[in-house]
């Protein structure tokens, strides 16, 4: 063993979890600052032109964490940790009860909060048509689900595996939330701004959207841990959710503005991870898996 190998002493993996989550970081700030544009005339509470803006930004941010995730797995164990990483992306024989969830968790808060929200608000939505509806969540889940390894390679390829190796499986599902949700800031914070026109709401809402993230963090980490650390999982659960709350911001319209909206669902979402918290643990096969982290260390 050489010299700088021999100096290399990180065995849970935190100072290359810090050097990715620094850089994805500063450069989400970067490209968010380049590329946050609203129109001239924009009001505030303009959803539509909010989610232009936020689509512009996160067509070259969701690429981020897993282009910096795959850089630190390269350079701090070579070809042998990148396979290492990779050979996660196509475990897809789980259990169909686990797909279930990953399909429903995120999707079914999204729309009791919005029945909710207008029932209390007084707001007629517009219903999708049912087969409508299925037919477009399903190919957007499938569509979006590519793109999104993005991020999943990230946030669950590499870093959830490192956290995993130091802290309990509760402990580092709010860990990761918290850290994901920060993630989020530099174009929620513009985002949220430009839909209430308020210093106060928007920080109430990056409170509870916060929260919501570390709550979508709880059952993610749950079912990774059940799944053999499986990433197409996390980006199935990601993507439905994302599939799902297009079409409930177009039932909202610029309803999806109001502040009491983003509180309630996200309400709902912290109810949900409480009963995934309540559940018993069991250990994955790979929690003890010293490959899943030390395959990335220098030999």
């Amino acid at each position: 063993m050489n010299s700088s190998s021999t100096a290399y002493r990180d065995p849970e993996g935190l100072r290359e979890l810090a050097i990715f989550y620094g850089l994805t970081l500063a450069l989400t700030c970067a490209a968010t600052a380049m590329l946050w544009t609203l129109p001239q005339d924009f009001r505030a509470g303009d959803v539509g032109a909010i989610r232009l803006a936020v689509d512009r930004v996160g067509a070259v941010v969701i690429y981020l964490p897993a282009a910096t995730a795959l850089a630190c797995t390269l350079v701090f164990g070579g070809w042998r940790g990148l396979a290492a990483l990779l050979r996660r992306l196509p475990i897809v024989r789980v259990s169909p009860v686990y797909y279930l969830i990953a399909l429903i968790a995120p999707v079914a808060p999204q729309w009791l909060a919005a029945f909710i929200w207008a029932q209390v608000a007084g707001v007629e939505l517009s219903n999708p048509e049912p087969v409508s509806f299925l037919a477009y969540w399903t190919q957007v889940s499938l569509f979006g689900a590519v793109i999104l390894l993005g991020e999943e390679i990230g946030w669950r390829g590499f870093m959830l595996p490192r956290l995993l190796k130091r802290f309990g499986w509760r402990s580092t599902s709010l860990i990761a939330g918290m850290l994901w949700a920060v993630w989020h800031f530099p174009f929620w914070v513009p985002a949220n701004y430009g839909a209430t026109g308020s210093v106060l709401d928007t920080v109430i809402i990056l409170l509870f959207s916060t929260l919501g993230a570390t709550a979508l963090s709880v059952v993610i980490t749950w079912l990774f841990i059940r799944t053999r650390y499986s990433i197409a999982i996390a980006v199935l659960l990601h993507a439905s959710g994302n599939a799902s709350m297009g079409k409930v911001y177009e039932m909202l319209g610029d309803g999806a503005a109001e502040p009491s909206w983003p509180i309630l669902y996200n309400a709902l979402l912290v109810a949900v991870a409480a009963v995934f918290l309540l559940l018993p643990h069991r250990r994955s096969s790979a929690a003890h898996d010293d490959s899943v982290i030390d395959s990335t260390r220098p030999s």
